[in-house]
């Protein structure tokens, strides 16, 4: 499903509406959008960063040791999940990044390449969050799939629906769950969110620390 203004268009209007609006008590989201579950096939989206074609390119993501500069990869991997959000709950939505975790680096890379940095919302349930499971990968072979060797790294964004102009959650489509790679996926997410539930009844803010 295609949304009706692409992503760094929506992102732009976004933050000139930002600028010249304040808070406000009224929500700017229409109450009878579509919230129909969505594929998670249906906010798939992958880049190519050209690191072996493009040397001035490749000079902002190595250190001086030649090894890659895992913070400038996850601005981009921050950027892709607002394009993948933006898939999925379409228009006049404020999405931002609430958390990254079960960062995995599963094969260190030991020589320049061009990478592949692709993923997509892996589990929502209709409420204001979700979650979105990303890959960085060496580029495959036309016409190929990544193997799971040349998979670099991969990694959860927790991302929060709000309002635009009253700042508030609100809900977004829940998804469809088709196949046992997406039930098994799913589940991760399901879980990782009921941790983090669990663990947030234990900050210092909310229990006094014991010995």
């Amino acid at each position: 499903m295609r949304v009706k203004t692409p992503y760094i268009e929506a992102l732009r209007k976004q933050q000139e509406d930002s600028h010249s609006t304040k808070e406000s008590s009224e929500p700017s989201t229409s109450s009878d959008r579509d919230l129909s579950p969505k594929r998670m096939s249906d906010s798939y989206h992958k880049v190519v960063l050209p690191l072996a074609q493009d040397p001035w390119l490749s000079d902002n993501y190595l250190n001086a040791n030649g090894h890659i500069r895992l913070g400038t990869l996850f601005m981009d991997l921050d950027a892709l999940s607002g394009i993948i959000a933006y898939k999925h709950t379409g228009e006049s939505v404020t999405t931002v990044t609430a958390a990254v975790d079960r960062i995995t680096i599963n094969h260190p890379l030991k020589e320049l390449c061009d990478l592949e940095l692709s993923g997509r919302v892996t589990y929502a349930t209709g409420r204001s969050s979700m979650e979105i499971s990303l890959q960085v990968a060496r580029v495959p072979q036309t016409g190929s799939k990544v193997l799971k060797e040349d998979v670099l790294m991969t990694c959860a964004f927790t991302m929060v629906s709000l309002d635009p102009s009253t700042k508030k959650p609100i809900n977004i489509p829940p998804l469809q769950i088709n196949t046992e790679d997406e039930r098994r996926l799913f589940k991760l997410g399901e879980n990782n969110y009921n941790a983090k539930k669990e663990l947030s009844k234990t900050t210092l803010r909310k229990q006094t620390p014991n010995d």
